[in-house]
């Protein structure tokens, strides 16, 4: 995550629930706590906490160049209820709207897609250096090789 704040640019792909950086707190809160096993409030608060610290990024002075690609499965999805995902819909729109940053919804239909093995995010340091990483319920991967990096991309 200290990579992330750090970038210039940022791209990734999500295809059960929308990126982080993406979420509005009651989204992120349904998400942490759909987590198995599941986790304790006070670890549920403290995890939405830091998601919505996180998505300082879109709104500096300069904010990072984002671009979100996520499967059509995550905008149908009902994860915190219909009301949840009202008001998560509509922050969608206005996070569309941030100077920088770029969503596209990957439409179910989509035969194959670079996003076939899960979810990633590569991301540009102020160096040019290109970071690669890739998260599941119980392991991350920062991958910093360039030739790892750009299979990701």
């Amino acid at each position: 995550m200290s990579y992330e704040q750090l970038a210039i640019a940022l791209c990734g792909y999500e295809h059960v629930v929308l990126p982080g950086l993406l979420q509005t707190e009651d989204y992120a809160r349904a998400t942490f706590r759909s987590n198995i096993p599941h986790l304790d409030e006070e670890t549920v608060e403290r995890r939405v906490a830091a998601r919505l610290e996180r998505q300082q990024i879109l709104h500096k002075a300069e904010p990072v160049i984002a671009s979100f690609v996520f499967s059509e499965a995550a905008v149908l999805s009902n994860l915190g209820g219909r009301e949840v995902m009202r008001a998560q819909l509509s922050h969608l729109r206005s996070c569309a709207e941030l100077d920088g940053v770029s969503i596209q919804i990957l439409p179910l239909s989509r035969e194959h897609h670079a996003g076939l093995n899960g979810p990633f995010v590569v991301l540009e340091t102020p160096d040019h250096q290109h970071l690669a990483y890739t998260e599941a319920q119980r392991s991350s991967e920062l991958i910093s090789d360039p030739d790892e990096v750009s299979i990701q991309q």
